[in-house]
């Protein structure tokens, strides 16, 4: 399937966990002031490419851990992008994606007909990196991310199921990454709790000695 490339990295370290490949879709509407890679927003910009090609550049790397699916913006081209992410899975890989539209957009998209190919990505995607970038909120110092208000989602068939979270030593010596469930619905208005008991299963409670921290502050 033929597709508009903006780039491809073959091996990275930023843009999620482990060694990855990150495939860059061409076209993005949303064209977010400030946004790193603004050569990406025209649609009829980079080169053709096909999926197959993707696929086994991709899956001829036996060291990578997943694929990132960036841009641009992946949504723009949901079908190609959603190939792609249906190849790496079945192959035991994972799916990280970057998007400029929150989590709530897409399934308002989804719900109202007028994007049901979406449907069929978000079913493929592991990681969902989500909102735009907005330059007010910007910090240097954030993982994975541009601004703070974008989150870190762990999906499962196209739902939420946790948020990514850093486990931190409370002298601040050691810290470690962790997908924390959360039996709320809505994730528009999470904040970090005091006693994570009230919202999180038992079997991923921190120990005493660690701090729950958020992701996005460190």
């Amino acid at each position: 399937m033929k597709f508009r490339l903006a780039g491809f990295l073959s091996e990275s370290i930023t843009d999620g966990t482990g060694f990855r490949a990150v495939v860059f879709f061409q076209g993005c509407l949303r064209a977010c002031p400030g946004c790193q890679n603004p050569q990406t927003h025209d649609p009829m910009g980079g080169s053709e490419s096909t999926t197959e090609e993707m696929i086994e550049k991709i899956l001829a790397d036996p060291y990578l851990d997943g694929v990132t699916l960036s841009g641009g913006e992946p949504f723009f081209q949901p079908e190609p992008a959603a190939v792609i992410a249906e190849a790496v899975k079945a192959a035991g890989k994972n799916v990280w994606a970057f998007t400029g539209y929150t989590y709530e957009e897409l399934q308002k998209g989804i719900e109202e007909g007028t994007h049901d190919d979406w449907a069929r990505l978000l079913k493929s995607i592991d990681v969902l990196v989500d909102g735009p970038f907005l330059l007010a909120e910007k910090s240097l110092e954030l993982k994975v991310r541009g601004s703070k208000n974008q989150r870190i989602l762990k999906l499962e068939d196209g739902k939420i199921v946790g948020r990514l979270y850093l486990l931190k030593k409370k002298n601040g010596s050691q810290a470690r990454a962790v997908f924390l469930s959360c039996e709320r619905q809505s994730f528009q208005s999470f904040r970090t709790p005091s006693n994570s008991s009230s919202f999180c299963p038992a079997s991923i409670k921190p120990r005493s000695s660690w701090t729950l921290s958020p992701f996005m502050r460190l």
